[in-house]
């Protein structure tokens, strides 16, 4: 199948429908989920579909470049609980399974996506799919959106004297050099990707928001977490954290200043809203051999992800059950969970020991 020709019927089919298209970011939102949204809605449009972003990136909150990157692009995001029950949705950086789904009304009619598909069903559920293109061999799905605009807009390329191709291509190499630390965990698949945009993106643009500080939110919790570690593997263990946007940056930030190959963040968020309390895990790694996602499962019984990423959204009671936790006035739940990790960490280290 050409998978580049399948997208543009897909979209030439889905203007014909008559009803609402969005392409939804995930909980959480990236720079890579944006990037690659924003170049999804030019191929829309290439292919007659008026189509929206459908998000929530906070001015104060998450990744520091995100207010100004909406800023600079002109992009204003629907707010989920804005879309109507019929409109067609594409979810964009993460699939139907992902821990961080971002749940609206609609039908879902496509993915696009770089990460492992979970094997609870979710291969089949996207394989359904009116359309899908997951690619676990690009570190980035605004790789995989730059692949496509390659194929459609052919030898010509961006036009570097058009403004709006200009802020393009500058979101999604922005996007790409996010997911791949600055090209650290980047293949030959991102690079080719890059070189379409090579000479288009403002570098100097990409290089402020690449320098933005993290917010004094993001230092506090690391400040009122506790920490436990054996060998390579690292865990931080939040209480009672307010705003979950935070969690993820917070992983970036011990990963980029730790010495571990493994980090993990563990916050118990409060109840907001609809969504219940909860725990959640993100978790980054140093070097490719590791995969967060299979780590995250042999320690909490959940998680998805991959080389160098990876998370999970665990229920309150859930976490209690699995790390049989109990509530007293003896040992608080944080050094429970930190006990639970620990072993957790054990096993892993006794696992690789043997291996060597």
């Amino acid at each position: 199948m050409d998978i580049y020709k399948s997208l543009g019927d897909h979209f030439k089919k889905a203007s014909e429908a008559k009803s609402p298209y969005y392409f939804v970011v995930h909980e959480h939102a990236c720079p890579d989920s944006l990037g690659a949204s924003m170049g999804l809605v030019r191929l829309a449009k290439m292919s007659g579909l008026e189509a929206k972003i459908v998000g929530d990136f906070k001015a104060s909150t998450g990744y520091p470049s995100n207010a100004d990157v909406l800023k600079y692009s002109g992009v204003e995001l629907v707010n989920p609980s804005d879309v109507e029950q019929k409109s067609q949705i594409m979810y964009v950086d993460c699939h139907p399974g992902s821990t961080n789904l971002l749940k609206v009304k609609g039908d879902i009619v496509a993915v696009l996506d770089h990460h492992k598909l979970k094997e609870d069903g979710s291969e089949d559920a996207v394989s359904n799919l009116a359309f899908s293109d997951v690619r676990i061999d690009y570190n980035s799905a605004s790789s995989i959106v730059a692949d496509h605009l390659s194929v459609v807009l052919g030898k010509t390329g961006f036009d570097p004297e058009n403004g709006e191709d200009k802020k393009l291509a500058t979101v999604l190499m922005h996007g790409i050099r996010t997911d791949t630390k600055k090209l650290i965990k980047g293949n030959k698949n991102d690079y080719l990707a890059l070189a379409l945009l090579e000479g288009i993106a403002d570098k100097s643009k990409i290089a402020v928001w690449e320098d933005y500080r993290y917010p004094d939110e993001i230092l506090a919790l690391l400040n009122r977490g506790e920490s436990v570690s054996v060998g390579p593997y690292l865990a931080y263990v939040i209480p009672e954290v307010g705003n979950s946007d935070f969690v993820s940056p917070t992983a970036d930030l011990l990963t980029e200043f730790e010495g571990h190959d493994v980090n993990i963040v563990v916050a118990e968020v409060l109840a907001k809203g609809k969504q219940k309390r909860r725990f959640v895990v993100r978790g980054r790694s140093r070097r490719a051999s590791h995969d967060i996602g299979d780590i995250l499962n042999s320690i909490f019984g959940a998680g998805g992800g991959k080389e160098g990423a990876g998370g999970a959204d665990i229920p309150y009671n859930q976490m209690f059950t699995h790390f049989k936790l109990k509530i007293g006035k003896d040992v608080s739940v944080t050094s429970q969970i930190l006990f639970g990790i620990e072993s957790g960490f054990n096993k892993l280290v006794e696992v690789r020991d043997k291996d060597t």
